[in-house]
């Protein structure tokens, strides 16, 4: 029953799977025109969540989280609503160029000595033989010290790009 609420149909309406799909379609593509204005216009922001280890330790670990407000509503949509599409319609070397530029920007003059920012990377910037090149020149123009970022990417997207990433490690 998770399809009509997604859809934003009454439960009472019964339709056959093929109208499902094509809402499913409708609903990404208009998912994916929202998350391109989204870059365009730079209506995601970030979030820093800090990272607290058991022991008391002087370097401060925070990841930085994406959040991008509902067009519609207002609300907040986590990465989980959008991501999909994202993926769907290779966008997310993109959202990882935005996501990497825009901490740069924010760091840029405030960057405490002790932190360090860990941003989540995709599979598509893993094999994307350039990001290396634009994440070094945004780290200049925003005179960031790289020992202060840390990409992290899922193992899931490490093995999906098994040789990439022993090159790029």
């Amino acid at each position: 029953e998770i399809l009509p609420e997604i859809l934003g149909l009454n439960h009472d309406q019964y339709c056959g799977s093929t109208f499902y799909q094509e809402k499913i379609k409708e609903q990404s593509l208009e998912d994916a025109e929202f998350i391109e204005k989204a870059l365009r216009e730079n209506l995601f922001f970030l979030y820093y969540q800090e990272i607290r280890p058991v022991e008391d330790r002087d370097e401060i670990i925070r990841e930085v989280l994406l959040r991008l407000p509902d067009e519609k509503t207002g609300e907040i949509l986590l990465p989980r609503v959008f991501l999909p599409a994202a993926e769907r319609f290779h966008l997310m070397g993109k959202i990882d160029r935005w996501v990497t530029r825009r901490c740069f920007q924010e760091l840029s003059g405030h960057e405490p000595a002790n932190t360090v920012y860990s941003v989540n990377l995709s599979v598509h910037s893993l094999n994307d033989d350039t990001f290396i090149e634009f994440v070094e020149s945004a780290a200049r123009e925003f005179d960031i010290e790289p020992s202060h970022v840390c990409f992290e990417v899922s193992e899931a997207a490490a093995i999906a790009a098994i040789q990439t990433t022993a090159q790029r490690i």
